[in-house]
């Protein structure tokens, strides 16, 4: 409810009954980022690191933290424990392939893209910062589209029209960038601008014929939009291209 002075009390008064209570310690560090203290944010991760050290949540929170404000060696140090915490969680290899990325260990960084992929083979943003990360390191796009890129994929469920105004500033350093038109598209899709949305997931499906998530995600806005007949064709092509899809059978059984 936005009560976050409040929400702070409840869970002091929680950490009273059980101090080395490592999640509501998580909680905590979670308000003080809502209230700009980051201070007492990092104080309540490394609490709740001591207190449970085999909880990668604080690592992965607090290397979050540190990589915004520009430390990406301590980031990326807090984010390998994560990884050694939950090595079954495809999101830590992730955050830190991410981190290693902003810091252009290149061969690191597909190790940890790659761990991400074989626990979850259908993430989309995995699949397009690792096409983002080989298209840098060939010098097809210049390593300046990195920091809009990650502004635009932070801000594409809280704020669409921002990740949208990101997207483009990343293509127009790299208009060939496939997974940015397709992620253009769902974020003019959350603004309301269907139209809009059609043409830029139109043009990351011609960009990317053999992603299987181009064409799904064409193929959903258009069944959203009541046009079944244009819809069955890219629904067809993902379900060519991932047999094994349950979203794409789902669409299409609609």
């Amino acid at each position: 409810e936005g009560r976050l002075e409040d929400a702070l009390k409840e869970f002091e008064a929680a950490l009273q009954l059980d101090p080395d209570f490592a999640e509501v310690l998580n909680k905590v560090a979670n308000v003080h980022v809502a209230m700009q203290q980051p201070e007492a944010a990092k104080a309540a991760w490394s609490r709740a690191m001591a207190a449970a050290p085999g909880d990668h949540h604080a690592y992965m929170n607090m290397g979050a933290w540190l990589s915004m404000e520009g430390d990406l060696e301590g980031a990326a140090l807090l984010l390998a424990q994560a990884v050694k915490a939950a090595p079954a969680n495809p999101r830590v290899y992730f955050n830190l392939g991410y981190v290693l990325f902003k810091l252009k260990r290149f061969e690191e960084v597909q190790a940890n893209f790659a761990a991400s992929l074989a626990l979850n083979p259908r993430d989309r943003t995995v699949r397009g910062t690792a096409e983002l990360v080989r298209q840098v390191q060939q010098g097809e796009v210049p390593f300046t589209a990195v920091a809009p890129y990650e502004e635009a994929l932070a801000a594409l469920n809280i704020d669409p029209a921002r990740s949208v105004q990101k997207y483009r500033e990343v293509l127009l350093l790299a208009p060939g960038f496939a997974f940015a038109h397709m992620n253009l598209g769902l974020a003019l899709a959350a603004t309301g601008d269907a139209e809009g949305a059609l043409a830029s997931l139109g043009r990351g499906a011609e960009l990317a014929p053999k992603e299987p998530s181009a064409h799904y995600n064409l193929g959903t806005l258009l069944l959203g939009m009541q046009r079944i007949d244009e819809a069955e064709a890219p629904l067809l092509r993902a379900k060519a291209l991932d047999p094994s899809d349950a979203d794409v059978l789902a669409a299409l059984a609609l």
